[in-house]
């Protein structure tokens, strides 16, 4: 790998095409499939599509190493908070709360100026000496500053600057704007928006708080695909709950019902039955007892029983 305090005298680094060693797989990947290991990824939507949330949120994966959507490989993550910083304390006091076990992640304030050779090399310093693997830029044109996000020459050398971070083994996610043309996806050049190793988008699902994760770009099976997600609200600071794989539009309504507090089973069936009255209620109610049980299954809900009466809550490994 790139070593930055050594001198820029080019060597070649030769294998026989038969002799290259193997990676194992969970080598390539911070997050399984969603976030290459060592490279650079870019988030991107349109504006009050939560991402912000999704980004503080993965950053809570890695450093915890949670497996919310998928495998992850831990390692520490600095959050450089480049814009929106007014409420960042509650914001990160709500994800405490929600990941009550959690270990925190590194949040910078200062106005970070990625087009500064001495900004660049604190940034590199700081990873090096905290044992930071992870690095959140939020957002991209704010660690700009003056510099034109269109302009070719800015692009490059912006690309140049998460190009040392990867050779260095830190991982870098971005987090972008859509331009006007929102269809035309992330604004700027398309050195910016098109060379990365990965591409998420965020989509809103109208003014609802759910929404998907689109990977856009991925050496994956996952290209193309999408992460479900919804949003709850703790006093305002909005958190991210992820659709778990093969997750059921019931089970998403449960999930949201449900919390580490014992609840009546047959109080979440009158909850919940409303949405669902176009069968019969007693079929409902053996319909939301098998999607439990599916969800105890997965250590995501447990049940008990007292007085002959059935609770449900939430598992708390499953934070």
């Amino acid at each position: 790998m790139t070593d930055t305090t050594k001198s820029n005298k080019f060597e070649f680094v030769i294998y026989l095409s038969n002799e290259i060693p193997k990676q194992e797989n969970n080598a390539l990947w911070l997050i399984e499939k969603i976030i290459a290991k060592n490279q650079t990824t870019i988030l991107y939507g349109d504006e009050d599509t939560f991402k912000t949330p999704i980004a503080t949120d993965l950053g809570f994966q890695v450093q915890n190493q949670f497996s919310d959507i998928g495998i992850t490989q831990q390692t520490g993550v600095l959050y450089l908070c480049l814009e929106n910083s007014l409420g960042m304390s509650k914001r990160m006091d709500a994800f405490h709360r929600h990941y009550a076990n959690g270990t925190p992640i590194a949040v910078n304030f200062a106005r970070f100026n990625i087009l500064s050779d001495d900004n660049c090399f604190e940034l590199f310093k700081f990873c090096k000496q905290k044992d930071v693997g992870f690095v959140i830029f939020d957002t991209l044109s704010q660690a700009i500053h003056d510099g034109d996000e269109s302009s070719p020459s800015v692009a490059r050398k912006v690309r140049n600057v998460f190009n040392t971070l990867n050779d260095n083994d830190i991982t870098v996610l971005v987090v972008h704007h859509t331009g006007k043309n929102h269809s035309a996806g992330a604004r700027g050049s398309a050195i910016l928006t098109m060379d990365f190793g990965g591409r998420l988008n965020v989509k809103r699902k109208g003014i609802e708080s759910e929404g998907r994760l689109i990977v856009e770009k991925s050496k994956s099976d996952m290209h193309g695909k999408s992460i479900p997600f919804y949003v709850t609200y703790d006093y305002d600071a909005p958190i991210i709950n992820w659709h778990k794989k093969g997750d059921s539009e019931l089970a998403t309504d449960i999930l949201k019902h449900i919390d580490e507090t014992d609840k009546p089973f047959l109080e979440l069936l009158e909850e919940l039955y409303p949405s669902y009255d176009s069968i019969k209620k007693d079929s409902f109610r053996k319909k939301l007892d098998r999607e439990i049980e599916k969800l105890v299954g997965q250590e995501i809900l447990s049940v008990s029983n007292n007085k002959k009466q059935k609770f449900v809550s939430r598992t708390k490994s499953e934070k």
